[in-house]
């Protein structure tokens, strides 16, 4: 009989050593939720590099020296071309213009048109250039009495700044002053002019 309780004890305390094992290994223990990686494209830096062409009003005003000794003042108005390289933030190229200009002092003293041909370099904050120039000017000068026309060879500098409204759309201003020297009638000539653009980058 002892040896009978014995056995049935040994059996139940086997049995739950089982049962306890076996919810062991039926354990499963709580997932952890790992959030799936948000995945954004990168906002892509403007770049400045390329060619490009726009249109650009202004006013201008200008010194004839001695003896004609007069400011001529009007409107400008016409175009431009270009080609930016853009390293980093520096931005380099090249320019040309060409412009109709209405200066005159009223006495038949005038600047008919001007162009020039001019190098660029600047820093660029994102969709903001700014940058100075520098280089050839050209000018075609009436002077009285006569009249006397010529075509005038100078130096013109100046600077600006752009902004890049699409990425392909631009407006700028602009800053820009030359010299020419003497001309027919007197003893030098300067202008000086400020002018608004628009231009697209291709």
């Amino acid at each position: 009989m002892r040896t009978m309780r014995i056995l049935v004890a040994t059996t139940a305390v086997a049995a739950l050593a089982a049962g306890s094992a076996l919810a062991a290994d039926l354990y499963t223990p709580p997932q952890v939720a790992v959030p799936t990686p948000v995945y954004t494209t990168p906002v892509r830096a403007y770049d400045w590099t390329g060619p490009y062409a726009g249109a650009l009003v202004g006013y201008g005003w200008g010194a004839f020296g001695a003896p004609i000794g007069s400011a001529p003042t009007g409107f400008v108005a016409g175009g431009f071309v270009g080609y930016n390289v853009q390293a980093g933030n520096v931005v380099y190229g090249a320019e040309m213009d060409a412009a109709w200009s209405g200066r005159s002092d009223g006495a038949g003293n005038d600047v008919n048109w001007t162009s020039s041909f001019r190098g660029r370099i600047g820093y660029a904050f994102g969709r903001v250039l700014v940058y100075g120039t520098g280089g050839l000017a050209v000018a075609g000068v009436s002077t009285a009495p006569g009249p006397s026309t010529s075509t005038e060879i100078g130096w013109t500098a100046g600077g600006g700044a752009e902004f890049a409204i699409t990425d392909s759309l631009f407006a700028r201003a602009e800053y820009l002053y030359s010299s020419y020297g003497a001309i027919p009638d007197a003893s030098s000539l300067s202008t000086q002019e400020v002018r608004l653009g628009i231009g697209f980058r291709f």
